[in-house]
């Protein structure tokens, strides 16, 4: 499914109702993971380039939980918000070839 910055994301319970602009700003990580991650995700070829703009500058500041780990713990999602700079080659990549680019 190709989705618009305005839209809502149907299958999130994470961000249930926020548009994907608003998700952007703080936790533009769970859009960048729903690209790579879940092909039912993309955003159109403009929605993308908005998103890029608007992402421009932000890191992956992503850190695993401290604490002791287990084989467990790694196959948990992390879901804390973390900001990602979607100018990334293989988030565009990704994103065009869903999309047919």
């Amino acid at each position: 499914m190709i989705f618009e910055l305005d839209d809502k994301i149907p299958f999130s319970k994470r961000h249930k109702d926020e548009t994907i602009r608003q998700i952007l700003r703080y936790d533009s990580g769970y859009i960048k993971d729903l690209i790579m991650k879940n092909d039912e995700f993309a955003l159109s070829e403009e929605s993308f380039s908005e998103a890029c703009r608007l992402t421009k500058g932000m890191y992956d500041n992503w850190e695993k939980p401290a604490g002791k780990t287990n084989t467990l713990d790694s196959l948990k999602r992390y879901a804390s918000p973390y900001p990602f700079d979607l100018n990334n080659e293989m988030v565009i990549a990704e994103n065009n070839r869903k999309i047919g680019l």
